[in-house]
């Protein structure tokens, strides 16, 4: 059996497809994204945390948008389900299994953020 290695990260010593996960968890991600994005130089890392900032981002102003409609508050909870509970869940699943997920438009943005 050949042992896997691991790639850490030095300045929070965890695992690099750990620390990609965490930036999708609710609520605690958006703090973990921001800092990873600033002080972390893994590229994979980078682009997960502004991937996950970004997508953050888009479901707050949403909810804000939803809100001042009174026609479409009713979307409040669908949003906050899919955009809080569903998508990050799944990227966070995703990221700990060291694979990259793009999501459509999304991933497209984060590209052109990054650079």
């Amino acid at each position: 059996m050949s042992e896997q290695t691991t790639e850490k990260l030095k300045l929070f010593n965890v695992e690099v497809s750990t620390a990609r996960a965490v930036c999708y968890i609710p609520v605690f991600g958006i703090i973990a994204a921001v800092l990873f994005l600033v002080l972390e130089k893994n590229r994979k890392l980078r682009w997960d945390a502004a991937q996950a900032t970004i997508l953050w981002l888009i479901v707050m102003a949403a909810d804000i948008l939803l809100s001042i409609s009174r026609i479409l508050s009713f979307l409040i909870p669908l949003v906050n389900l899919l955009g809080v509970i569903v998508i990050p869940l799944f990227l966070a699943v995703r990221a700990s299994q060291k694979e990259e997920t793009r999501l459509p438009y999304l991933g497209e943005l984060t590209d052109r953020f990054i650079k």
